[in-house]
């Protein structure tokens, strides 16, 4: 298993029926079996599902997600996302970056690990939320060469690049893997010259939350251990069905449901 961190925050998101933990790094280290590092800025770790370097910060980042007719129409952030300050630990192999809200200065995140796979969760640098509380809002993200140049691969989603669809051809220009999900839809990966489809599982929808989270950290860690683009893909598809079945419907639900993905099936080897 190779050494991984996961960097970004933590959130407490809203629901109608109640609160529960959030945020991209808590779904990456639950799927990842607690086999990672999690660094984190926020008031309080609402939960915990692996090792985790707690930055204390003033809040602890906040949505509310609003409905009408049992269809989210907007989110809401009652309290911002604080600054994660960059700390790669020692001997990390895999970096995981998956901000929520524009909280890693990327720049300083890549720069840290310069003998380590990077991969990027880029729906954080694609929204804001420019007054708090107040809502969460498309913001065009224009990443600079340098960190593309540093980046093995980039997950979003269609729903990220919506509202900028040259996101997606200029980050092919410069990062060897872009993959882009679109929920039972399945994904694409753009890699090498080659555009992989890779089809969403059947599964019976529970709640949604993380899939996309989880495809990122199942197949960054496959792709870490030395698995073909295509085992990796696959693996990333098992496990987002997986949490799409799972509901979670509390505090202590999130720390005590499954893992997503068995030891053995994330440390297969490669298929020849």
């Amino acid at each position: 298993m190779p050494r991984i961190t996961l960097a970004g925050a933590v959130t407490i998101d809203r629901y109608p029926d109640g609160e529960r933990p959030g945020g991209s790094v808590l779904y990456g280290g639950r799927a990842l079996e607690g086999d990672a590092i999690l660094v984190t800025a926020c008031r309080e770790l609402p939960v915990s599902v692996c090792r985790v370097l707690h930055q204390t910060a003033s809040s602890t980042v906040t949505f509310e997600n609003r409905y009408d007719a049992q269809e989210r129409v907007a989110q809401w952030v009652h309290a911002p996302a604080p600054t994660v300050s960059v700390h790669v630990p020692s001997g990390t192999e895999l970096l995981i970056l998956a901000p929520v809200l524009g909280e890693l200065d990327l720049a300083a995140w890549v720069d840290a690990a310069p003998d380590a796979m990077v991969t990027l969760g880029a729906q954080g640098m694609l929204r804001s939320a420019p007054v708090v509380p107040g809502p969460v809002v498309p913001t065009e993200w224009r990443p600079s060469d340098h960190v593309l140049e540093r980046l093995d691969a980039v997950f979003l989603s269609v729903e990220d690049v919506r509202h900028q669809p040259e996101l997606v051809p200029h980050l092919r220009r410069f990062v060897p893997l872009v993959v882009v999900t679109a929920g039972s839809e399945g994904a694409t990966a753009f890699a090498a010259g080659r555009t992989l489809h890779v089809p969403a599982r059947r599964v019976s929808v529970v709640d949604p939350t993380g899939a996309g989270d989880t495809f990122h950290a199942v197949a960054a860690a496959r792709l870490a251990s030395g698995c073909s683009l295509e085992d990796a893909l696959d693996a990333a598809a098992r496990a987002a069905a997986r949490c799409v079945g799972e509901p979670i419907v509390s505090w202590g639900a999130f720390a005590r449901a499954p893992r997503l993905v068995a030891r053995e099936s994330l440390l297969a080897s490669p298929k020849t």
